[in-house]
C-alpha cells in the first residue's frame, strides 16, 4: 500500500472468492482513503 497510489484504480487477481474476501479485507484495513467502498470484491 505505501507502493500504490491510492487515487488510482487497481485490479487485483485472486484464486478464489475466500481469497477475494482475505485480500479486500487486507486492503480496506491499510488505506489512507475515507471512501466505505475503496476495495470491493
Amino acid at each position: 500500500m505505501d507502493d500504490a497510489n491510492q487515487k488510482e484504480k487497481a485490479i487485483i487477481f485472486c484464486a478464489t472468492q475466500e481469497h477475494a474476501a482475505a485480500i479486500r479485507d487486507l486492503v480496506n484495513q491499510y488505506k489512507t482513503s475515507t471512501d466505505t467502498n475503496y476495495c470491493v470484491r
